[in-house]
């Protein structure tokens, strides 16, 4: 909808949320890298099913959502996978030279739901995920955040995947600069 108001046609611009937003945060996307939205969520374990809990950790902090995303560039973040804080929950994955079209669906739409379902295709991401579990688990934030009765960060969640569009600046498009004011990389 905003590529629309500000002149863009979705149907040849848009090619996923996360390249979008990796552009916002500064994040340089190569022709053949892949971004992926990393959100920090908490998941909970029913009965030996996981859960959705929260698709934002609890609106975790601008600092804990950092300190956690560059804990797991450190530990996660080899070869051709890098991990870049956002803000909060909001966080860029990027993977050179990954694939698109995994089906993946954003951590929002499932709160409350058991994930198996909805875990990404893809070993690989499957795997991120599953050492982000164990990483998460003790981190000092998540320490934290329980002792005040908050919840934790203890997954990531990947969603929203694409390539760097192909499109014009604003001002090469329409020769008019603006700015817009939103607590959100995306627009």
């Amino acid at each position: 909808a905003t590529m629309s108001l500000l002149g863009y046609d979705p149907v040849e611009c848009y090619t996923g949320r996360a390249p979008i937003e990796a552009a916002a945060l500064g994040v340089p996307l190569g022709e053949d890298d892949v971004a992926f939205r990393c959100n920090l969520v908490t998941l909970r374990n029913a009965g030996g099913r996981l859960v959705m809990e929260d698709y934002s950790a609890g609106h975790i902090s601008l600092y804990e959502g950092e300190a956690i995303v560059r804990f797991l560039d450190e530990h996660l973040g080899k070869g051709d996978i890098s991990f870049h804080p956002g803000k909060g929950y909001r966080h860029i994955m990027v993977w050179r030279g990954g694939p698109t079209g995994l089906g993946l669906t954003p951590p929002h739409d499932i709160i409350g739901w058991e994930v198996e379902p909805y875990i990404p295709r893809g070993e690989f991401l499957v795997e991120l995920m599953e050492e982000s579990w164990r990483l998460l688990e003790n981190h000092p934030a998540n320490q934290l955040r329980r002792a005040k009765g908050r919840l934790p960060a203890n997954s990531v969640w990947f969603w929203g995947e694409g390539k760097r569009p192909q499109m014009p600046s604003f001002k090469e498009k329409w020769g008019l600069e603006g700015a817009v004011v939103t607590a959100v990389d995306l627009i």
